[in-house]
Order: C-alpha cells, then sequence, then structure tokens
C-alpha cells in the first residue's frame, strides 16, 4: 500500500524546485533509499571493504570505503582525498541496480580554507534532479556551483577495480 500511495505521488508531483525539494516525494524516495542501505549494512549477506590507496598523479583518492549488498552489487561508496589544491570528502548511494541516486559531497580549497557541502538527488536514470549547494566559509567562490562531473561515482565498481601506478 505504501509504494502504490509513493508511485501516485511521484506521477503527479511535477519537477523538483527550489520550493518544493525538501518534500517532493522523489527526493523523499531517495532519502528512504539511503536510509534503508545504513540500516541493511548490518545484514550478514552484506560486506563492507575498507581501503588506505597510495596518492599519485593518476589517483586523486587516498581512502575508500565500500558496502556491497548480497547481490555484489555496489549500494555506498566513501572517499576522501585531494584534486588539485582541493581536499574532497563524498558518500555515495546506488539503487538496487546499481544506480547513482544520492551524492553527499565537501570540497575544501587547501589554500583558503573555503569550504562548500554539496548534496544531488539523481533520478532512476541518473540525471540529476535536484543539487544544493551550502558555502560554508567559500565568500570567494573558488570552488565550482556544482558537482562536477567527474565526482560522480557513476560506475564505483570500475574505479575500485583500476589500478594505479602508485607507490
Amino acid at each position: 500500500m505504501t509504494l502504490l500511495l509513493l508511485l501516485t505521488n511521484l506521477a503527479s508531483a511535477g519537477d523538483v524546485t527550489a520550493q518544493n525539494w525538501k518534500t517532493h516525494p522523489e527526493i523523499t524516495e531517495i532519502r528512504l533509499l539511503r536510509k534503508s542501505i545504513e540500516r541493511d549494512v548490518v545484514q550478514p549477506s552484506w560486506s563492507t571493504k575498507k581501503e588506505s590507496l597510495s596518492t599519485c598523479a593518476a589517483n586523486r583518492v587516498s581512502k575508500r570505503s565500500l558496502i556491497v549488498d548480497e547481490k555484489g552489487t555496489i549500494r555506498r561508496y566513501k572517499a576522501h582525498g585531494t584534486d588539485n589544491g582541493t581536499s574532497f570528502w563524498t558518500t555515495q548511494y546506488y539503487g538496487p541496480d546499481g544506480k547513482l541516486r544520492f551524492v553527499q559531497l565537501k570540497l575544501t580549497h587547501v589554500e583558503s580554507n573555503s569550504t562548500a557541502d554539496y548534496t544531488s538527488f539523481l533520478d532512476v536514470h541518473g540525471s540529476r534532479l535536484f543539487e544544493h549547494i551550502q558555502r560554508t566559509t567559500d565568500d570567494e567562490k573558488r570552488l565550482p556551483s556544482g558537482i562536477p562531473e567527474d565526482m560522480l561515482m557513476f560506475r564505483p565498481d570500475q574505479a575500485v577495480a583500476k589500478k594505479y601506478p602508485c607507490g
């Protein structure tokens, strides 16, 4: 019954806007997905993998962790690293089909200590529904106005499988 109600609301909800994003049914559905992943991580059939990586010009990620469900699908990807003078921390969530649905990203410009927090919601096809940015100390706008495309991990399995010539 709850699923039917959610699908009915999705069909009649219209576009996600700055005025309705906090209560929009598609955003609510993504929040529920995120909560279910955090809840299901304790299932014995799910696994967690953590890595510390050597960094070099070819690899900007220094630490990452994955949560994998019982089917072998990556459901959460976390990473930390530095790229071109900007430190980043990201957590990205995936649906049961492996599609990216939610991204949290924090960027800090190393020299100026400017910081911005980004939140992005993606639809079932991986297209951006809505993105929210909060500039904490980025008065000079050194950081981008949205999540850079190269920070979105649409295929975390490929990133994890890639071998870097560091070390």
